[in-house]
């Protein structure tokens, strides 16, 4: 019969089978390959993110999910070459989450770009209402001349027609 005492048996057994593995895995050459391809991808992550504040200067801070990403990568940093513990969950879980700020990061440059382009279409578009209007101007301007010389055309049509002299 199944039971729930029974699968908890059975996942405990299973962990602890699993411990002597990674004794053995430990000092094996992947290990230590992997050990040191972490490190250097944290390092990495932690230049990206020094270079961000020499970017930004003081408004780095400003910027809680830039902030957040400095103390995840110094954090898993720190834990994985400080603390001679078994860190690799949290170094999972903080990978995971550069992984969502990368995804953010995307985001983010997409939208500065999107914001960028409409920044100029509005620019664009307020130059041509300014030209627009200029010549809506222009075009009021001559049309009240236009209106004084049929005035006068249709005076001096009238002295003409009268056969008075039009001068």
């Amino acid at each position: 019969m199944h039971n729930k005492s029974h699968d908890l048996d059975v996942c405990v057994d299973l962990v602890e089978s699993c411990q002597g593995c990674i004794g053995h895995f430990e000092h094996s050459a992947e290990w230590k390959w992997t050990y040191w391809t972490s490190i250097v991808i944290l390092v990495i992550l932690m230049l990206n993110v020094l270079g961000l504040i020499v970017a930004f200067g003081r408004s780095f801070f400003l910027h809680p999910l830039y902030v957040l990403d400095l103390v995840v990568v110094s954090t898993a940093l720190g834990l994985e070459v400080l603390l001679d513990a078994d860190t690799a969950g949290l170094i999972i879980i903080l990978t995971l989450w550069r992984i969502v700020r990368v995804a953010h990061g995307i985001f983010e440059v997409t939208d500065e770009a999107w914001e960028k382009s409409i920044r100029e279409l509005e620019t664009q578009v307020k130059g041509v209402q300014d030209a627009y209007e200029r010549a809506q101007e222009a075009l009021q301007e001559k049309n009240r001349e236009l209106g004084e010389k049929d005035g006068r055309i249709a005076e001096l049509e009238a002295r003409l027609e009268s056969g008075s002299t039009p001068f």
